[in-house]
């Protein structure tokens, strides 16, 4: 690669001060040249400015304005007066089409948009703005690395506990000279000691197990609470998403406690954002979340407070509450941390957002491939200004407390992804509860081939889907992912000449080809109502959202009885007692023997993490009930970086696919035995759904647990 040096910038007069992040906004600029696009080619610009809402980089060339988003930007050259005193050191950084730089130099600045750097080429030194969009990966030497530790440090009796500040500061001492660390007699506790005080548990033995790897001491936060310094070092934001507490400063070493030492990127981002050497120390799982709540949670919501002038203790009438909660969700600390609350949760792959009012503090929770995450915890003053916020961008009445209210709206991540949300508010004793549904097209739309069906059933699943005419039904519970598999089914059909047409409530994810109804009972668009008329709209395939009464039900059928193909889903826990379910919506036998094609019953099962799998303990109770030997073995998740510790990565269907036959169609009848209809459909082929589940557990990718959790006979 040919170093840029100072060809590759543009110099740009500062009006900024050195602290400031971000590209000075002077639209003065001295001649120099500015490296734009990926294809190394260099343009001359006199005047630069940047406009950091559209992320592009404005220079004007012979008084031809022109635009680059930033994204194509590698670094702009700024004119600085002079470099900051600190010393610069070896870094070594990469743009994202793979070109490379290596240098000396230091962070003077950092925010979202990007950094700006002090650099040294070999011939002086300059100051640059690199946008985060274009930098693939920057590190600064010596990087922080838990292998580099000395194992002279650790203590003679096995893998290092310690308990007192003292304690930590006569390690880090024995760290910088080579020397054994001097304890007293209560700065340092056995491996037992600290598992009782942190209490049993997974996350306890996973700390345990890196700190004999990795020769890294463990620490009790409640006996070590950070000190300010340290803290202010990091923000809040960064330090949530790392996972990270900053204990204290040694000198230049600032000592972080962490769960997981083995996350590469978040140890590189620490230490060149901070500018310090970065050392690391152990702590249990569960211990350090409530000491990043402690350490930064209140201290963040006091400076909102301050912000919005709010009164903790001031109680206001109805009217006086309606007009301070409307002027609170316009004010730009509330719209910024709801917007980082949603780009958070999309980041982390989660399903829904939790906020839970209670007596002292309002708790936030993500649902992640299934579990409920807690994320941190608000201020409860800070509660009307949240919920205000979101009722407005979900179009609710932000002055109605007293009755369920529903919204949706759509949100655009940073990537330019829109995400669309679904909102639930519920009055409780302690204020009004809400949760938030994100619908994110890039995780939550598949093909069939993206359901992780096994081949016999992916097979038999399209075979059904290429009837002309007929009803396929997708069951379960709720959130067992049935509007995901019957999306699937849709994108199926769609490869055909066909014109599809949907009834849904709500439309989740938009389809390009296919005409959706949206169900609006307010001006009476019901389910039943839009299938009537879809039949006069000439369609080959149509789609219910839901069977959920008999006039539904008596529709669909009907539907699939004139030559249409109709899709839908209900609530039943099996394949075998929908058949009973849509009798005991009053269907007449007779239309179900002629229109029903196959039901598949499905459940979402959580994946085990890859990357941290071990052997799963049984209990026998379990391997009875699913019939299992007692020398077969299971394998599941422990917790690590890739999963966030939770030991699963995602989810994936396990189900059972009932295909209609000759046979199964005499036993539909008035009277009909669910229970006969699932022996003679596994008679004739059928995979039970907890058979399924135990063949994912054999196979590795789910825990034998999870299939005990969802089985069904």
């Amino acid at each position: 690669m040919q170093e840029p040096g100072r060809h590759g910038g543009v110099a740009m007069e500062s009006s900024a001060s050195a602290d400031s992040p971000g590209v000075p906004q002077s639209d003065e600029a001295l001649g120099l040249d500015l490296w734009v696009g990926f294809d190394g080619q260099r343009q001359h610009g006199r005047r630069v400015g940047v406009d950091p809402q559209a992320a592009q980089l404005r220079w004007s060339v012979e008084g031809d304005e022109k635009l680059i988003p930033l994204e194509q930007v590698r670094y702009v050259q700024l004119a600085e007066a002079d470099a900051e005193s600190r010393p610069l050191r070896p870094f070594w950084l990469r743009w994202r089409d793979g070109m490379e730089l290596r240098g000396n130099g230091l962070v003077r600045s950092a925010d979202h948009s990007g950094l700006r750097l002090d650099v040294d080429l070999g011939e002086g030194v300059e100051h640059w703005f690199a946008p985060c969009a274009s930098i693939a990966d920057l590190s600064f030497e010596p990087r922080s690395r838990a292998a580099n530790l000395s194992a002279r440090t650790t203590h003679p009796g096995g893998v290092q506990v310690l308990n007192s500040a003292s304690g930590l500061h006569a390690y880090l001492d024995a760290f910088l000279s080579g020397h054994r660390p001097e304890y007293g007699a209560s700065e340092i506790i056995s491996v037992e000691q600290w598992r009782e005080q942190v209490g049993p548990g997974e996350d306890t033995e996973q700390a345990i197990g890196y700190a004999g790897r990795f020769g890294l001491p463990l620490v009790n936060l409640l006996a070590l609470p950070p000190e300010a310094a340290a803290v202010a070092l990091i923000s809040p934001q960064m330090a949530r998403r790392q996972r990270a507490l900053p204990l204290c400063l040694h000198g230049n070493l600032l000592v972080v406690a962490v769960a997981d030492p083995t996350r590469s990127d978040a140890l590189n981002s620490l230490d060149f954002m901070t500018n310090h050497r970065v050392l690391l120390v152990l702590a249990q799982a569960r211990d350090l979340r409530a000491a990043l709540a402690r350490s930064y949670d209140r201290s963040e919501d006091l400076g909102i407070i301050q912000q919005l002038g709010l009164n903790r203790t001031q109680r206001l009438d109805e009217k006086e509450s309606a007009r301070e909660a409307e002027r609170l969700s316009r004010e730009q600390p509330v719209v910024r941390l709801v917007s980082e609350m949603l780009a958070d949760a999309v980041s982390r792959r989660a399903s829904d957002i939790h906020l839970r009012p209670q007596s002292d503090e309002l708790s936030m929770l993500y649902r992640i491939d299934g579990l409920l995450v807690p994320v941190r915890r608000f201020d409860r003053a800070l509660m009307p200004a949240l919920i205000g916020r979101l009722k407005v961008i979900g179009g609710m009445n932000i002055a109605e407390h007293r009755i369920p209210q529903d919204g949706r709206c759509s949100f655009v991540i940073e990537d330019g992804r829109a995400v669309d949300l679904r909102l639930s508010i519920v009055p409780t004793i302690h204020g009004e509860s809400l949760v938030v549904r994100l619908l994110d097209t890039q995780f939550g739309l598949r093909d069939l081939a993206g359901l992780g069906l096994d081949a016999a059933t992916d097979r038999r699943l399209r075979e059904l889907l290429s009837h002309a005419q007929g009803l396929f039904l997708v069951t379960g519970p709720t959130g067992s992912g049935k509007s995901t598999t019957l999306y699937a089914a849709l994108l199926e059909v769609r490869q055909q000449a066909v014109n599809v047409l949907t009834v849904e409530d709500p439309v989740e994810y938009h389809i390009d080809g296919v005409q959706q109804v949206q169900v609006n009972r307010a001006a009476g668009l019901t389910f039943a109502r839009a299938l009537r008329n879809f039949l006069r709209h000439d369609p080959d395939v149509v789609m219910v959202g839901e069977i959920r009464d008999h006039e539904t039900a008596e529709i669909a059928v009907e539907s699939a009885l004139t030559g249409h193909l109709v899709l839908s889903t209900l609530h039943t826990n099996s394949a075998a007692t929908t058949i009973t379910r849509l009798l005991d919506l009053e269907l007449p036998p007779f239309l179900l023997q002629s229109t029903l094609l196959g039901i598949f019953a499905q459940r979402l099962a959580r994946r085990n993490c890859p990357d941290c799998l071990v052997e799963e303990a049984v209990s026998e109770s379990v391997r009875e009930a699913l019939q299992v030997q007692p020398q077969e073995q299971f394998y599941r998740g422990q917790g690590c970086a890739h999963c966030d510790g939770l030991g699963v990565r995602g989810r994936m269907v396990v189900g059972e696919l009932l295909t209609i036959t000759p046979q199964l169609r005499a036993l539909i009848t008035a009277n009909a035995s669910a229970q006969q209809i699932h022996d003679m459909a596994l008679t004739q082929g059928m995979q039970s759904l907890t058979a399924h589940a135990v063949e994912q557990a054999r196979a590795g990718r789910i825990a034998l647990s999870e299939a005990y959790r969802l089985r069904v006979d």
